[in-house]
């Protein structure tokens, strides 16, 4: 009899929780092939082992990452797209892990600066974006290296977007640097990039059923 309610318990617990988390829908979405497979590119981007240069690698990501920088004039952009395709109506999970850089991490210098991240399709758009400038100079806490740039930390950037349509639609993550600045540059590494279904906590109902059937017993 006890263990027979223990198991009703457990159900309702379980219940409780949230269901585990979705696949990520991107190709190669941490660059861990050491190359830019399943990427479109704009302007000057690469892929770069991490370990051995500023910020070094997220944890727990791998040892590659992509960077986007805006050519060696300090006045450009740079883009890193990719098409998904995702299976359906629902509510979708987006963002990547960052981190960038400056040279001359000073007042103003960012002006006509934007870093963004951005999903569209299906008459759809969300974007997630800032401009550095805002943010001051006490965030460039790494460097600065031989190159002279000094580094944020890592940081998650993130969004959701809805889609209600009746079957799959195929959408396109863009991310993307811009600097309008002659004085300074601009530069942004990314790894984990990622758009996968949200997770949803399973009805509550469940749980609720499972209290009931425990004060039976």
């Amino acid at each position: 009899m006890y263990r027979s309610l223990s198991a009703v318990v457990v159900a309702g617990l379980v219940a409780l929780a949230p269901a585990p988390g979705h696949a990520n829908l991107l190709t190669n979405p941490g660059f861990e092939t050491g190359n830019l497979d399943g990427w479109g590119t704009s302007g000057n981007v690469g892929v770069l082992a991490c370990a051995s240069a500023a910020p070094g690698c997220p944890a727990g990501f791998g040892s590659w990452i992509a960077t986007l920088n805006d050519g060696t004039g300090g006045v450009g952009n740079a883009s890193l797209t990719q098409a998904v395709l995702v299976p359906g109506a629902g509510t979708y999970e987006f963002g990547a892990m960052i981190a960038y850089a400056t040279i001359l991490p000073s007042g103003g210098n960012f002006a006509s600066g934007q870093i963004s991240l951005t999903v569209q399709g299906e008459g759809i758009s969300e974007t997630i974006g800032f401009d550095p400038n805002a943010l001051g100079d006490a965030q460039f806490t790494i460097g600065p290296n031989s190159a002279g740039f000094s580094w944020t930390e890592w940081f998650e950037l993130t969004g959701t977007l809805t889609y209600n349509g009746a079957g799959p639609a195929s959408f396109l993550i863009n991310i993307n640097i811009q600097n309008a600045t002659v004085d300074s540059r601009l530069a942004l590494d990314v790894d984990n990039v990622f758009i996968r279904a949200a997770a949803v906590p399973e009805p509550a109902s469940i749980a609720l059923f499972g209290v009931a059937l425990l004060g039976l017993g």
